[in-house]
């Protein structure tokens, strides 16, 4: 028997571009803040990196907390939307006083500064922005084949953002002032865009009525009513959550090490700063095309087996780009980073559905609505894994010998950001696919509803 659809076409692009929106805000934190505090601002490259990964701290409790919120919510606007919406507002205004730090302040004053907003934007606003969003799509829809199918467009959206933002914003900067100010009007311009593509993300999609998506009201007011220790209780005795909180961890720990250091890379390896343009555009370019296959593919075979296959084509993409690498042949390497991203579409699209996945689980399993704080992990995954691979490129440079504006980096800095750019999306990959080894969450759903018919 088909499946009973639940969004038009419109619905669907609709909510596939509030991805867009989150991009604009995340991208150019996790892509340019290292580069804008270094270079710009002139703070140390070790020191940010560690304040970043001291700020990571902060994140799993107000990832849970707020994801609990988002349960609780019962509004006339849904449980989801009225959170993404204001949300947004909170994350421009921190996004824009984050690339404003005021240059007549001393450098304690500054990390200080640049502290306090990081948290703001990251660890407050996005996260109960962005966790609403993702939890949205489970309220707008049950049917499995349509999760895929938003999931595909907001990847699509998403990598769009990623690659127009990635090959035009150092341009944009020289374009709107150069230096500090530059820096700060892009960043005024990204939130402005921001704030209107979620407006009509929020407006383009409706929730189910609550009795269709939990059962009935008193069910929703008896869960609404349940502790958030029993709740996190719960939560953290399934193993398929720690499975997928990895995998959204690692998915923006490569994302952001990418787009990080491949600003460092194309100019002090491959010798120019114009080649970030093309390893961008390839990488979420390629990205965005697997992405329209994905939800073709699922419908033959399931989730867990597309996810694995298309890691292990990820996997031998990277190696053929470790190996263009090696060779300094840019050919080899956009061929290698080109197969590699049927792996990060894949992964990308198909996570968001393993994640609703295992909130449905622990609902079958110890009946209790946990879609908020299970789909915290894509916030958390985020954060966490952008905020990580921040670190990492902040303390490696310094540790490599970075420094900043000179015409010609040391070989230990080339042979740290070889590291960085072709070795540690390895390695990543690799982990990824030993932990989608054990992520059967789907058939483990389907045992569930076998027994309760």
């Amino acid at each position: 028997m088909e499946k009973k659809k639940y969004l038009s076409f419109q619905g669907k692009i609709g909510y596939g571009m509030g991805d867009s929106a989150w991009s604009f805000i995340s991208c150019i934190i996790s892509s340019f803040m290292l580069i804008y505090l270094t270079d710009t601002v002139g703070l140390n490259a070790g020191i940010v990196g560690t304040l970043m990964m001291v700020a990571r701290i902060f994140d799993g409790v107000s990832d849970v907390v707020f994801g609990r919120l988002l349960d609780k919510t019962h509004t006339k606007m849904g449980k989801a939307r009225p959170w993404m919406f204001w949300s947004i507002f909170g994350a421009a205004i921190s996004l824009a006083l984050l690339f404003a730090i005021p240059t007549g302040l001393g450098d304690k004053a500054k990390y200080i500064y640049f502290f306090i907003f990081y948290m703001l934007a990251n660890t407050i606003f996005y996260t109960s922005g962005y966790i609403a969003y993702s939890t949205l799509m489970s309220l707008i829809t049950k049917n499995n084949e349509e999760r895929v199918q938003i999931t595909a467009y907001r990847t699509i959206a998403g990598n769009l953002s990623y690659m127009i933002l990635g090959s035009i914003s150092i341009g944009a900067v020289a374009a709107l002032g150069g230096g500090a100010v530059g820096w700060r009007n892009l960043a005024i311009i990204y939130a402005i865009i921001s704030i209107i593509i979620n407006s009509v993300s929020v407006f383009s999609s409706k929730e189910l009525p609550e009795d269709e998506n939990e059962g009935s009201i008193a069910e929703a007011v008896k869960e609404s009513n349940t502790s958030l220790a029993h709740v996190i209780k719960v939560v953290l005795k399934c193993k398929y959550f720690y499975f997928i909180l990895a995998i959204m961890i690692l998915i923006y720990v490569f994302a952001t090490v990418f787009q990080t250091s491949a600003v460092y890379y194309a100019t002090y390896v491959l010798g120019s700063s114009d080649f970030l343009g093309v390893l961008v555009s390839v990488n979420y370019g390629v990205t965005m095309g697997a992405a329209f296959l994905v939800p073709l593919v699922v419908k033959r075979m399931n989730v867990y087996k597309v996810s694995i296959a298309g890691m292990i084509i990820g996997l031998l993409g990277r190696f053929i780009a470790m190996g263009g690498g090696y060779m300094s042949t840019i050919g080899i390497i956009l061929i290698g980073i080109a197969v590699a991203t049927i792996g990060t579409a894949v992964i990308q699209t198909t996570s968001y559905t393993m994640m609703a996945s295992t909130s449905e689980y622990i609902y079958l399993k110890d009946h209790v609505r946990v879609n908020g704080v299970v789909f915290s992990c894509a916030s958390m995954g985020i954060k966490v894994g952008s905020g990580v691979g921040s670190a990492l490129c902040g303390i490696l440079l310094n540790a490599g010998g970075y420094v900043a504006n000179a015409a010609q980096q040391s070989q230990s800095c080339i042979n740290m950001l070889n590291f960085l750019f072709l070795w540690i999306p390895i390695i990543v990959s690799g982990i990824m696919i030993l932990i989608l080894v054990f992520m059967d969450v789907d058939k483990q759903v389907d045992k569930l509803r076998e027994r309760e018919v």
